[in-house]
């Protein structure tokens, strides 16, 4: 034990059973966890932390808690508040400590740590395998009245709680935390995966919906490229079968023939009279003629 005084000085050392000591200073004790001897070496035993449902409207007896009584006694608690083995009156009978007091909307649950003592070295494996489980609030000063044939408890003070085997409000309880949180954590990571197969499942479905969306835009778009290459194709028909048409009208308007090629050139005439009243038109090659 290292006892530290408010003016400076200190004590150490190991304090034996029937040795007292004696001051008249303020003194802080700094040892929190309590060491046990194994197999012959010092082992450090800190505290598991604990949480559950301390307090809630109804106990078995038939006393009723009102909810202002609970949260009155929850802003006057001083914290810590000792938690014991089966109420027990004597120091040693103190295994845990509540650490923290949480308002509900039923009442009070609370949060806090379990050590294994000289008196109760196995109180944490107890509690791992579930033979505490239960835990009873401690309370002095209530003020209550009867109504109905109920006691209702409007008020009181919160001084500590105690590990039982019957807990007087039905679902009071006391579990190691992390047993809580690794089943919470379970539970969670169940829920995410089942989240994340409906998500993947979403994600497939519209990676699906997309994929066929983009092949019927492509498909679209080739279908009237085509139609549009054919519309081009028929109007280029056209035009060439309008300019064929136009050059066969205006060969056969002006008399030409097309089509064969002479070999025979064309005969020449002379043109004689200019001046006169007469004007007379001759072939240069008469022959040509003959």
């Amino acid at each position: 034990m290292h006892i530290c005084f408010k003016d400076g000085k200190n004590y150490a050392g190991e304090v034996k059973k029937k040795e007292s000591l004696k001051w008249n200073s303020d003194f802080i004790l700094e040892d929190i966890q309590p060491t046990v001897l194994e197999g012959g070496q010092v082992k450090e035993c800190s505290g598991k932390k604990i949480k559950g449902v301390l307090l809630r409207k109804e106990s078995r007896n038939g006393r009723v808690y009102e909810i202002d009584g609970m949260i009155k006694a929850e802003h006057l608690a001083h914290l810590p508040l000792p938690i014991s083995m089966n109420h027990g009156d004597d120091v040693s009978d103190n295994v845990g400590l509540i650490t923290k007091l949480i308002p509900m909307g039923e009442g009070l649950d609370y949060e806090g740590q379990v050590f294994n003592t000289a008196k109760y070295p196995d109180a944490i494996e107890m509690m791992q395998k579930g033979l505490i489980n239960r835990i009873s609030i401690e309370a002095d000063n209530p003020m209550q009245e009867e109504i109905d044939g109920k006691v209702i408890i409007k008020g009181f003070d919160l001084m500590g709680a105690g590990f039982v085997k019957y807990a007087g409000i039905p679902s009071a309880s006391a579990t190691i935390a992390e047993a809580i949180e690794n089943i919470e954590k379970t539970e969670f990571e169940v829920e995410l995966m089942e989240d994340n197969k409906d998500l993947d499942a979403k994600l497939a479905k519209i990676e699906t919906f997309e994929a066929n969306e983009k092949k019927r835009i492509v498909e679209e778009a080739e279908k009237k490229k085509l139609a549009e290459e054919a519309k081009v194709k028929t109007l280029e028909e056209s035009v060439l079968a309008l300019q064929s048409e136009m050059k066969s009208m205006k060969e056969k308007k002006s008399g030409i023939i097309t089509g064969t090629e002479s070999t025979v050139p064309s005969p020449k005439f002379i043109f004689e009279g200019q001046k006169t009243d007469k004007a007379m038109f001759y072939p240069d090659n008469p022959s040509e003629f003959y």
